[in-house]
């Protein structure tokens, strides 16, 4: 009785133990992953901080610029090295030095080449130097265009004071003294010798089309307003009386007329003492000055502006490093 008993309870005691354990799942079935609680999508405003900014547009490369534009500046200022050799040897023309005028070519040669060693100074060193470089290189070169503007003819008046400027050629030229000497010069450069010689055998017609120097047209034959008879190149018949080339003078609107009573067929006078004379010796200076002003102010121009957009383009890069 008493083993029967004891394993009844001990059988009520595992049945009660199963009673309270939780149930097992069935071994054919496997547990599923909890999946975790699905995000929300963020906001539009949590958003534009995080989002990455667009990649800005690719800008001018300043290095590469600055190269080009020192390039450009060196290759702009080799015209003025040769100009100012060039002007070191060249000799002034005929009868040019009869003026008495200060040494303007060989003051011009030296100021180019000196420009020249400025600028390429400036563009070498012009980068640790910013604000002096420009000015160094700025103040020689406004200089070297207003001298130039006043070779070329501009501000004809207030340029007079300028050696060579078309004003002061004329103003020297018209003095008595001065052409007095010019005149005696042109004849011994035989200018009017080698046009005679030059011209041996043409008729009026062929030397009528045949392209003459401005000194040769004024000083070597008379106007041809005052419709002489062609011989030679320096012979011409007067066909009129002097009572006609007396009222020529007075009705012609310029002062060549005047010139048609001057005229002389010795080879000493010819039209020596002519206005047209005069006037083409004034406009062969003129002619040779203001091409030279018109280069001079042109390149100046040029490298100023160079200078310039060199300036800008370092102190970009400036900032850029900043």
């Amino acid at each position: 009785m008493d083993e029967n008993s004891s394993q009844l309870v001990q059988s009520a005691e595992t049945e009660q133990q199963q009673a309270e354990a939780p149930p097992r799942p069935p071994p054919s079935e496997t547990p599923k992953p909890i999946s975790p609680p699905p995000l929300e999508a963020p906001s539009r405003d949590s958003q534009l901080p995080c989002e990455s900014k667009p990649a800005p547009p690719p800008g001018i490369n300043l290095k590469k610029l600055i190269g080009v534009l020192t390039v450009v500046c060196f290759l702009l200022s080799l015209p003025l090295l040769a100009a100012g050799i060039s002007s070191l040897y060249m000799r002034d023309y005929d009868c040019e030095s009869l003026l008495h005028r200060p040494q303007m070519r060989l003051a011009l040669g030296v100021a180019m080449i000196l420009v020249f060693i400025i600028s390429n100074l400036v563009i070498y060193y012009g980068s640790r130097f910013l604000m002096p470089g420009l000015l160094a290189a700025t103040i020689p070169l406004m200089v070297m265009f207003i001298v130039g503007l006043s070779l070329s003819g501009a501000y004809t008046m207030e340029s007079r004071a300028v050696p060579n400027s078309p004003m002061w050629l004329k103003l020297r030229i018209g003095k008595h003294g001065y052409w007095t000497d010019i005149k005696t010069c042109v004849y011994r450069s035989q200018v009017c010798s080698d046009l005679s010689f030059r011209m041996t055998g043409l008729s009026a017609y062929q030397f009528s089309t045949k392209k003459l120097t401005m000194i040769e047209s004024g000083c070597c034959k008379p106007p041809a307003i005052c419709g002489m008879h062609y011989v030679n190149a320096t012979c011409w018949i007067n066909t009129r009386k002097s009572r006609e080339y007396q009222d020529l003078r007075f009705a012609s609107k310029t002062i060549l007329g005047g010139d048609c009573s001057t005229w002389d067929n010795a080879e000493s006078k010819l039209c020596f003492d002519c206005q047209a004379c005069k006037l083409g010796f004034l406009r062969t200076l003129q002619q040779r000055w203001r091409r030279l002003g018109v280069f001079i102010s042109t390149m100046a121009l040029l490298l100023l502006l160079n200078h310039a957009l060199i300036f800008v383009a370092h102190l970009a890069e400036k900032k850029n490093v900043g």
